[in-house]
């Protein structure tokens, strides 16, 4: 424990020897001596010499052992230095090993260069970068792969890193490929020292950002042409963080609230608004945040400057982040408060029109371009059986008839020209077999200079048109019996004798009298003669058939 060399000539009597027993004590020793056996200053080990015979380690032996120990020392000292050098060689070239395999593996290219820009070592996505081999890029200096002004910049920066001692990263640089192509490059320029702390170099690494570069501009590009095309929109354009915050409008929307746009960005849309329509469209935000899906098309209702109320209609995206949440809100907009004005205006006029409609005996249709009925509005009650079998069907497939001496053809004729027509009398038969007669006028509809149909009234006519065929009829029947009159059957006689000239044929003429009928009105009364005489025409109707004339005069 004290480092000095100790001297037993009786071990086996010596009190000390008790540590030193237990490893001989199957040995008969008489003399021992133990010295230190030092390295790097310190005990390594302990040199022990045992001799059977007493009192053999005089002084002169002790000092002689002491010297011996001392050449031991040095040599294990020796050796274990040397050992330790080895292996720090060794654990060096394992380490360089390591880091070139590190650097060949690398994506990145790596470079040292010596103090005067020489290269000394690149590894293979350098080479690759400038599309050079390792062997033609050695020794070579660095600004032989870069314009005039590109070396002069580089060369400024490895003075700058030389000078002041600190490493330079995210340096832009611009180098020429093999091909003549410009490589754009982000490198970093580090010191390269000596195991002593000389300066021998730079190194550093080089990342290729051409195609980040080529996308940056893109993205710039593309940004310029975004906000041109969001500021010349007529649309209103809108942007807006989860808390409904104004970050992005455009000239439009400005304009269409009458404010200034420093004045719209940063403020929340319900500032803009009254209560229950900043609620309403709050619900609209909360259902896009909710179902992260767009909705095509809502009003947004906001105050203009003035106080005025303005309605948008428009739609609604969400914004996502880099983490895929729902960010905000963007979307379009546009005026709609003067179209609306007009449509409840329209809507108002409609309902008037409806209203005068029910209350009119008349109906009112339209038909499409194609001339098929569109609309039929009316209160008689035949018009909802009407609307069934009329809509959809061209004008002229329906069961109208239209009254001789018009046809279907002549009025086709004019709806195809374009042209309006008026009282055209068209007829059906209804279901009870009753006749029904329409009076129907209409005109072609145009909007700017394009068709786009018909439209006009139908009026019922069909107590007008039986009363005036009971009149026609009473103008040329015997009201009593409903046979031809005396005009009647002078039109008849008439026609029966051109009939018979042209066809070289004849025929007869009866005059019958009933005997005795005055005596039947005298007696009876007139009621029984008239009886009497409808008896009379029936049976000479049956007799004859329909090819003969019977009348009464």
């Amino acid at each position: 424990n004290s480092g000095v060399a100790v001297a037993s000539n009786n071990f086996r009597a010596d009190r000390r020897e008790v540590v030193l027993k237990r490893p001989f004590n199957e040995m008969v020793l008489a003399s021992v001596a133990a010295v230190p056996l030092r390295g790097e200053g310190r005990v390594i080990g302990v040199l022990v010499l045992c001799c059977t015979k007493s009192d053999q380690f005089d002084a002169q032996t002790l000092a002689l052992i002491n010297r011996m120990a001392q050449n031991v020392s040095y040599g294990v000292e020796r050796f274990e230095r040397d050992a330790r050098r080895q292996q720090a060689e060794s654990l060096l070239r394992d380490s360089e090993h390591r880091v070139r395999s590190v650097l060949e593996g690398m994506e990145d290219g790596y470079y040292e260069v010596d103090l005067h820009g020489r290269y000394r070592y690149v590894n293979e996505a350098f080479s690759r970068l400038l599309g050079y081999s390792t062997q033609e890029l050695d020794g070579l200096d660095n600004r032989a792969h870069q314009t005039p002004q590109m070396a002069r910049e580089v060369a400024a920066t490895f003075k700058e890193v030389y000078r002041t001692g600190e490493h330079r990263k995210a340096q832009p640089w611009e180098y020429v490929h093999k091909n003549g192509k410009v490589v754009r490059v982000e490198g970093s320029v580090n010191l390269l020292r000596e195991p002593s702390g000389q300066c021998i170099g730079f190194f550093g690494m080089l990342r290729d950002i051409t195609a980040r570069t080529r996308t940056e501009l893109a993205l710039r590009s593309s940004e310029e042409k975004y906000r041109t095309i969001v500021e010349s929109m007529r649309d209103s354009y809108f942007e807006v963080d989860v808390r409904g915050r104004i970050v992005l409008t455009n000239p439009a929307f400005s304009a269409m609230l009458g404010r200034p746009l420093e004045d719209l960005i940063g403020r929340s849309y319900r500032e803009l608004q009254t209560e229950l329509a900043a609620d309403q469209l709050f619900e609209v935000f909360h259902s896009v945040f909710v179902t992260r899906r767009a909705v095509p098309s809502f009003d947004w209702e906001m105050l203009h400057q003035d106080g005025q109320a303005v309605l948008g209609e428009g739609l609604v995206q969400p914004v996502f982040d880099e983490r895929d949440r729902v960010s905000g809100f963007r979307g379009t907009l546009r005026d709609v408060t003067e179209r609306r004005r007009n449509e409840q205006a329209l809507l108002r006029s409609e309902q008037r029109f409806r209203a005068l409609a029910h209350l009119s005996n008349d109906w009112f249709w339209e038909l499409d371009t194609d001339l098929r009925y569109r609309t039929l509005a009316g209160r008689g009650g035949v018009v909802p059986a009407a609307r069934d079998k009329f809509v959809g069907q061209l004008v002229w497939e329906t069961p109208l008839t239209i009254e001789a001496p018009g046809t279907w053809e002549m009025v086709r004729g004019q709806m195809q020209a374009r042209e309006a027509f008026r009282d055209v009398v068209m007829w059906r038969t209804l279901e009870d077999g009753r006749p029904y007669f329409l009076c129907v006028s209409g005109e072609p509809v145009f909007s700017n200079g394009t068709f786009e149909g018909y439209r006009g009234i139908s009026r019922e006519i069909t107590k007008e048109k039986l009363a005036e065929n009971r009149v026609r009829f009473l103008a040329s029947h015997d009201a009593l019996t409903g046979l031809p009159n005396r005009l009647m059957f002078s039109q008849l006689l008439a026609d029966a004798i051109r009939n018979a000239q042209r066809d070289g044929a004849s025929f007869a003429v009866l005059f019958i009298d009933l005997d005795h009928f005055k005596f039947v009105n005298d007696t009876l009364g007139h009621d029984a003669g008239d009886k009497l005489l409808q008896q009379i025409s029936s049976r000479f109707c049956d007799a004859l058939g329909p090819a003969h004339a019977l009348a009464r005069l």
